[in-house]
Protein backbone atom coordinates (compact mmCIF):
# COMPACT_ATOMS: atom_id res chain seq x y z
CA UNK A 1 0.00 0.00 0.00
CA UNK A 2 1.33 3.58 -0.95
CA UNK A 3 0.67 6.57 1.10
CA UNK A 4 0.08 9.35 -1.01
CA UNK A 5 0.62 12.92 1.54
CA UNK A 6 -0.91 15.81 0.06
CA UNK A 7 -1.30 18.81 1.20
CA UNK A 8 2.69 19.30 0.47
CA UNK A 9 2.35 23.24 -1.35
CA UNK A 10 3.86 24.80 1.61
CA UNK A 11 5.64 22.75 3.15
CA UNK A 12 8.73 22.28 1.01
CA UNK A 13 10.94 21.24 3.83
CA UNK A 14 9.50 17.93 3.73
CA UNK A 15 10.11 17.15 0.20
CA UNK A 16 13.22 14.91 1.28
CA UNK A 17 11.08 12.87 3.14
CA UNK A 18 8.52 11.96 0.71
CA UNK A 19 8.14 8.80 -1.21
CA UNK A 20 4.71 9.79 -2.88
CA UNK A 21 2.91 13.03 -2.94
CA UNK A 22 -0.26 14.39 -3.74
CA UNK A 23 -0.88 17.45 -5.63
CA UNK A 24 -3.90 19.41 -7.01
CA UNK A 25 -4.19 20.44 -10.33
CA UNK A 26 -6.25 22.81 -9.35
CA UNK A 27 -3.48 24.71 -6.96
CA UNK A 28 -0.83 23.96 -9.91
CA UNK A 29 -2.54 25.59 -12.78
CA UNK A 30 -2.09 29.24 -11.58
CA UNK A 31 1.26 28.99 -10.16
CA UNK A 32 3.47 32.10 -11.10
CA UNK A 33 6.92 31.56 -10.34
CA UNK A 34 10.30 32.27 -11.70
CA UNK A 35 11.89 29.36 -9.96
CA UNK A 36 9.71 26.60 -11.78
CA UNK A 37 6.88 24.76 -10.94
CA UNK A 38 6.32 22.45 -6.80
CA UNK A 39 6.39 19.78 -9.58
CA UNK A 40 9.96 20.36 -10.54
CA UNK A 41 11.01 21.62 -6.81
CA UNK A 42 10.28 18.42 -5.39
CA UNK A 43 11.65 16.42 -7.82
CA UNK A 44 14.65 18.28 -7.80
CA UNK A 45 15.26 17.21 -4.07
CA UNK A 46 13.81 13.83 -4.56
CA UNK A 47 14.32 12.42 -7.80
CA UNK A 48 12.27 8.94 -6.91
CA UNK A 49 9.28 10.42 -5.02
CA UNK A 50 6.14 9.39 -7.30
CA UNK A 51 3.57 11.97 -7.95
CA UNK A 52 -0.07 11.63 -7.86
CA UNK A 53 -1.75 14.37 -10.04
CA UNK A 54 -5.71 14.88 -8.36
CA UNK A 55 -7.59 16.69 -11.16
CA UNK A 56 -8.99 19.36 -8.50
CA UNK A 57 -12.67 17.72 -9.29
CA UNK A 58 -13.31 18.35 -5.22
CA UNK A 59 -12.77 22.10 -5.80
CA UNK A 60 -15.86 22.17 -8.20
CA UNK A 61 -18.15 21.15 -5.23
CA UNK A 62 -18.98 22.63 -2.64
CA UNK A 63 -21.32 20.57 0.26
CA UNK A 64 -24.87 20.91 0.50
CA UNK A 65 -27.95 19.56 2.22
CA UNK A 66 -28.75 15.68 1.95
CA UNK A 67 -25.21 15.03 -0.04
CA UNK A 68 -26.32 17.32 -3.03
CA UNK A 69 -23.43 18.98 -4.47
CA UNK A 70 -22.69 22.53 -6.34
CA UNK A 71 -20.62 24.31 -8.21
CA UNK A 72 -19.34 26.42 -5.78
CA UNK A 73 -20.13 29.93 -6.55
CA UNK A 74 -17.32 31.16 -4.46
CA UNK A 75 -15.04 29.75 -7.47
CA UNK A 76 -17.15 31.04 -9.95
CA UNK A 77 -17.51 34.81 -8.51
CA UNK A 78 -13.38 35.25 -8.27
CA UNK A 79 -13.17 33.86 -11.67
CA UNK A 80 -10.72 31.13 -10.94
CA UNK A 81 -12.23 28.69 -12.76
CA UNK A 82 -12.95 28.08 -16.01
CA UNK A 83 -15.88 25.99 -17.74
CA UNK A 84 -15.74 22.93 -17.14
CA UNK A 85 -14.86 22.03 -20.84
CA UNK A 86 -11.92 24.33 -21.21
CA UNK A 87 -10.59 23.68 -17.59
CA UNK A 88 -10.19 20.32 -18.83
CA UNK A 89 -8.41 21.31 -22.31
CA UNK A 90 -5.82 22.98 -20.53
CA UNK A 91 -5.74 19.98 -17.90
CA UNK A 92 -4.79 17.38 -20.86
CA UNK A 93 -2.06 20.50 -21.72
CA UNK A 94 -0.43 20.55 -18.88
CA UNK A 95 -0.33 16.78 -17.96
CA UNK A 96 1.65 16.49 -21.63
CA UNK A 97 3.67 19.56 -20.50
CA UNK A 98 4.64 17.69 -17.05
CA UNK A 99 4.90 14.11 -19.02
CA UNK A 100 8.00 12.80 -17.97
CA UNK A 101 8.22 14.20 -14.33
CA UNK A 102 4.58 12.82 -13.31
CA UNK A 103 3.73 9.33 -12.53
CA UNK A 104 -0.46 9.48 -12.38
CA UNK A 105 -3.51 12.13 -13.03
CA UNK A 106 -6.61 11.68 -11.98
CA UNK A 107 -9.33 12.40 -14.59
CA UNK A 108 -11.88 15.62 -13.83
CA UNK A 109 -14.39 13.21 -11.88
CA UNK A 110 -17.18 15.66 -11.74
CA UNK A 111 -20.40 13.66 -13.46
CA UNK A 112 -22.74 14.56 -10.96
CA UNK A 113 -22.48 18.17 -12.10
CA UNK A 114 -21.89 17.85 -15.85
CA UNK A 115 -22.95 14.12 -16.23
CA UNK A 116 -20.96 10.94 -17.20
CA UNK A 117 -21.18 11.09 -20.51
CA UNK A 118 -19.45 14.25 -20.51
CA UNK A 119 -16.46 12.37 -18.05
CA UNK A 120 -16.87 9.69 -20.79
CA UNK A 121 -16.25 12.10 -23.79
CA UNK A 122 -13.25 13.71 -21.81
CA UNK A 123 -11.66 10.25 -21.10
CA UNK A 124 -12.17 10.09 -25.28
CA UNK A 125 -9.79 13.02 -25.74
CA UNK A 126 -7.08 11.86 -23.24
CA UNK A 127 -7.14 8.70 -25.33
CA UNK A 128 -6.83 10.76 -28.74
CA UNK A 129 -4.01 13.05 -26.89
CA UNK A 130 -1.91 9.62 -26.10
CA UNK A 131 -2.03 10.32 -22.60
CA UNK A 132 -4.47 7.36 -21.40
CA UNK A 133 -1.65 5.38 -20.03
CA UNK A 134 -1.36 7.15 -16.71
CA UNK A 135 -5.07 8.40 -16.41
CA UNK A 136 -6.67 6.95 -13.18
CA UNK A 137 -10.37 6.72 -13.42
CA UNK A 138 -12.59 7.29 -10.82
CA UNK A 139 -16.09 5.37 -9.71
CA UNK A 140 -19.04 7.31 -8.27
CA UNK A 141 -21.77 4.94 -7.59
CA UNK A 142 -24.26 7.38 -8.15
CA UNK A 143 -23.90 7.94 -11.61
CA UNK A 144 -22.25 4.67 -12.24
CA UNK A 145 -23.37 0.87 -11.95
CA UNK A 146 -21.30 -1.75 -11.15
CA UNK A 147 -21.18 -2.86 -14.77
CA UNK A 148 -18.86 0.24 -15.64
CA UNK A 149 -17.26 -0.43 -12.39
CA UNK A 150 -16.17 -3.60 -14.09
CA UNK A 151 -15.52 -1.83 -17.48
CA UNK A 152 -13.02 0.59 -15.94
CA UNK A 153 -10.71 -1.93 -14.42
CA UNK A 154 -9.90 -2.70 -18.16
CA UNK A 155 -8.45 0.66 -18.61
CA UNK A 156 -5.03 1.41 -19.80
CA UNK A 157 -3.68 2.17 -16.99
CA UNK A 158 -4.70 -0.26 -14.66
CA UNK A 159 -5.48 1.87 -12.19
CA UNK A 160 -8.55 3.41 -10.65
CA UNK A 161 -9.85 5.38 -7.63
CA UNK A 162 -12.68 5.00 -5.22
CA UNK A 163 -14.45 8.24 -3.56
CA UNK A 164 -14.28 8.71 -0.17
CA UNK A 165 -16.89 8.57 2.49
CA UNK A 166 -18.78 11.28 1.92
CA UNK A 167 -21.12 13.15 4.28
CA UNK A 168 -24.80 13.76 4.49
CA UNK A 169 -25.14 10.19 4.99
CA UNK A 170 -24.38 8.73 1.90
CA UNK A 171 -24.34 4.87 1.70
CA UNK A 172 -20.53 3.36 2.18
CA UNK A 173 -19.45 2.03 -0.71
CA UNK A 174 -18.66 -1.82 -0.56
CA UNK A 175 -15.07 -0.91 -0.61
CA UNK A 176 -13.26 -4.50 0.02
CA UNK A 177 -15.91 -6.18 -2.11
CA UNK A 178 -14.48 -3.45 -5.16
CA UNK A 179 -11.22 -3.46 -4.23
CA UNK A 180 -10.53 -6.92 -4.60
CA UNK A 181 -12.53 -7.43 -7.78
CA UNK A 182 -10.20 -5.16 -9.17
CA UNK A 183 -7.03 -6.97 -7.54
CA UNK A 184 -8.35 -10.43 -9.28
CA UNK A 185 -7.93 -8.20 -12.65
CA UNK A 186 -4.72 -6.99 -11.67
CA UNK A 187 -5.83 -3.09 -12.22
CA UNK A 188 -4.89 -0.60 -8.58
CA UNK A 189 -7.50 1.01 -6.99
CA UNK A 190 -6.87 4.09 -5.04
CA UNK A 191 -9.14 5.27 -2.02
CA UNK A 192 -9.51 9.07 -1.28
CA UNK A 193 -8.46 10.04 1.52
CA UNK A 194 -8.83 7.11 3.71
CA UNK A 195 -6.29 6.90 5.67
CA UNK A 196 -8.09 6.01 8.47
CA UNK A 197 -6.26 3.04 10.46
CA UNK A 198 -9.93 1.08 10.17
CA UNK A 199 -9.91 1.12 6.19
CA UNK A 200 -6.51 0.66 6.24
CA UNK A 201 -5.95 -2.21 7.81
CA UNK A 202 -9.22 -4.14 6.39
CA UNK A 203 -8.95 -2.78 2.59
CA UNK A 204 -6.20 -3.91 0.57
CA UNK A 205 -6.14 -0.66 -1.27
CA UNK A 206 -3.00 -0.18 -3.63
CA UNK A 207 -2.77 3.24 -2.16
CA UNK A 208 -4.79 5.53 -0.26
CA UNK A 209 -3.81 9.30 0.11
CA UNK A 210 -4.91 11.96 2.65
CA UNK A 211 -3.68 15.74 4.58
CA UNK A 212 -3.64 13.96 8.24
CA UNK A 213 -0.28 14.15 8.46
CA UNK A 214 -0.54 18.06 9.18
CA UNK A 215 -3.37 17.83 12.32
CA UNK A 216 0.12 18.88 14.41
CA UNK A 217 0.11 21.84 12.56
CA UNK A 218 -3.67 22.59 13.37
CA UNK A 219 -4.32 21.15 16.72
CA UNK A 220 -0.56 20.03 18.41
CA UNK A 221 -1.09 15.93 17.57
CA UNK A 222 1.51 14.28 16.09
CA UNK A 223 0.59 10.84 14.31
CA UNK A 224 3.42 7.96 15.44
CA UNK A 225 3.37 4.48 14.71
CA UNK A 226 3.38 1.97 17.79
CA UNK A 227 5.04 -1.08 17.03
CA UNK A 228 3.58 -2.71 19.64
CA UNK A 229 0.12 -2.43 18.91
CA UNK A 230 1.02 -2.26 15.21
CA UNK A 231 -0.76 0.83 14.79
CA UNK A 232 -1.04 4.49 14.06
CA UNK A 233 -1.31 6.93 17.55
CA UNK A 234 -2.03 10.15 18.17
CA UNK A 235 0.23 12.30 20.53
CA UNK A 236 -0.47 15.42 22.00
CA UNK A 237 2.75 16.81 21.62
CA UNK A 238 2.08 20.23 24.14
CA UNK A 239 2.84 16.85 26.01
CA UNK A 240 6.32 16.66 25.22
CA UNK A 241 7.82 14.77 27.94
CA UNK A 242 5.00 12.07 27.41
CA UNK A 243 5.41 12.15 23.67
CA UNK A 244 9.69 11.55 24.08
CA UNK A 245 9.27 8.57 26.54
CA UNK A 246 6.58 6.70 24.84
CA UNK A 247 8.06 7.07 20.99
CA UNK A 248 11.66 8.59 21.24
CA UNK A 249 11.40 9.98 18.02
CA UNK A 250 12.52 13.32 18.65
CA UNK A 251 15.28 15.25 21.02
CA UNK A 252 12.37 16.73 23.21
CA UNK A 253 14.27 19.84 23.59
CA UNK A 254 12.81 21.10 19.59
CA UNK A 255 9.95 21.87 21.31
CA UNK A 256 10.95 23.05 25.11
CA UNK A 257 12.25 26.07 23.43
CA UNK A 258 10.12 29.36 23.26
CA UNK A 259 12.17 30.75 20.86
CA UNK A 260 11.53 28.56 17.94
CA UNK A 261 9.13 29.78 15.84
CA UNK A 262 5.55 28.45 15.17
CA UNK A 263 6.38 27.53 11.27
CA UNK A 264 9.64 25.65 12.34
CA UNK A 265 7.88 23.40 14.94
CA UNK A 266 5.11 22.94 12.57
CA UNK A 267 7.46 21.31 10.29
CA UNK A 268 8.86 19.41 12.87
CA UNK A 269 5.68 17.70 13.93
CA UNK A 270 4.98 17.31 10.36
CA UNK A 271 8.14 14.93 9.73
CA UNK A 272 7.53 13.18 12.69
CA UNK A 273 3.67 12.38 11.55
CA UNK A 274 5.33 11.46 7.87
CA UNK A 275 7.65 9.16 9.79
CA UNK A 276 4.78 7.41 11.27
CA UNK A 277 2.52 6.95 7.99
CA UNK A 278 5.59 5.64 6.55
CA UNK A 279 6.31 3.16 9.32
CA UNK A 280 2.48 2.02 9.55
CA UNK A 281 2.50 1.92 5.57
CA UNK A 282 5.84 -0.55 6.12
CA UNK A 283 3.56 -2.28 8.00
CA UNK A 284 0.90 -2.80 6.31
CA UNK A 285 2.55 -3.97 3.13
CA UNK A 286 4.14 -6.68 4.86
CA UNK A 287 0.33 -7.72 6.81
CA UNK A 288 -1.42 -7.66 3.17
CA UNK A 289 1.31 -9.89 2.04
CA UNK A 290 1.02 -12.54 4.62
CA UNK A 291 -3.01 -12.13 4.02
CA UNK A 292 -2.03 -13.03 0.34
CA UNK A 293 -2.13 -9.56 -1.31
CA UNK A 294 0.67 -8.06 -3.19
CA UNK A 295 0.32 -5.41 -5.41
CA UNK A 296 2.61 -5.73 -8.78
CA UNK A 297 3.85 -2.27 -9.94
Amino acid sequence: MRIFFAGLESTPEVYDMIDNALFSYYYLKDEKTKSGSIVDKIKMVNPKVKLFIDSGAHSFFSAATEGVFAVTSAHRQAAKDDPPDIYMEKYIKWVQDYWNLIDWYVELDIGELVGQTTVDRWYEDIKKAGIASKCIRVFHPRVQTIDEWKAMLDIESKYVALEGVRPGGLKILPYNKLVRMAYEKNCKVHGFAMTKVAYMSEVPFYSVDSTSWQAGFRYGLGMVFDEKLTTLKTVNINHKQEYYDRFQLLNPKKFLSKSIQATKKNVEIGKVSIQGYKDYEKYLNEMWKKRGIEWKD
